[in-house]
């Protein structure tokens, strides 16, 4: 299959991946949009950007989209097919919304994989910074810690209840090679030249050298 649905819950740089694996040969090479704002308020700003947003790259599932308040009537919700042809590229890599662990039952996760080969996030190697950067934008409601081992189990419960790749986004941030290489293998793309400048140019962008 040459769709990937790239799922991942706040903080664990799912946005990122989208884009980045779009960068690869016969992906779709779509721009994203910075964030200066944080999760937790949706006010407060910070100087430097927070995370991404890629709309072109969102695909909304209608079932779930009454639970997502902000996004009512904000963005056309596509069909497969109307989504699809936006993208004139042989591969394509996009965010499923809602994206969070919890949202996909198992009617979501059918409608999905119908239609993409699911990536499912988690954060197990080099947790420190992620946990500090969670708790520094109020992501968290209670302990980052809690967090990120929470999110950490159900996305590990969500890949193997449905046959998911799950990637390791800890490694993979810290340039990990052998880590980049079981991705392209999944992908089915050769590895593009100069990866690590591209993830660390993103970790320096939003200050998380």
């Amino acid at each position: 299959m040459s769709n990937y649905a790239v799922v991942f819950v706040g903080g664990f740089f799912g946005t990122f991946l989208v884009h980045f694996i779009n960068q690869h040969e016969n992906f779709s090479k779509g721009k994203y949009v910075i964030n200066h704002k944080h999760w937790g308020d949706g006010k407060t700003v910070e100087e430097n950007p927070v995370h991404l947003n890629m709309p072109k790259h969102s695909l909304y599932y209608k079932p779930h989209m009454q639970d997502v308040q902000k996004f009512n009537g904000q963005v056309p919700l596509l069909d497969w097919e109307e989504f699809r042809a936006l993208h004139d590229c042989e591969k394509l890599a996009f965010k499923p919304v809602p994206h969070h662990y919890d949202m996909f039952d198992d009617e979501y996760c059918d409608w999905l994989q119908d239609k993409a080969s699911m990536i499912v996030c988690h954060y197990e190697k080099n947790k420190d910074r992620v946990i500090e950067r969670i708790g520094k934008y109020g992501l968290a409601n209670g302990d980052p810690i809690d967090y990120v081992e929470r999110q950490n189990k159900e996305a590990r419960n969500l890949a193997g209840r449905r046959g998911a790749f799950l990637f390791d986004m800890g490694s993979f941030m810290n340039c990990d090679i052998r880590t980049y290489g079981i991705l392209c293998e999944h992908l089915k793309t050769k590895p593009l030249d100069g990866w690590q400048d591209l993830v660390n140019g993103h970790k320096e962008q939003i200050g998380f050298e």
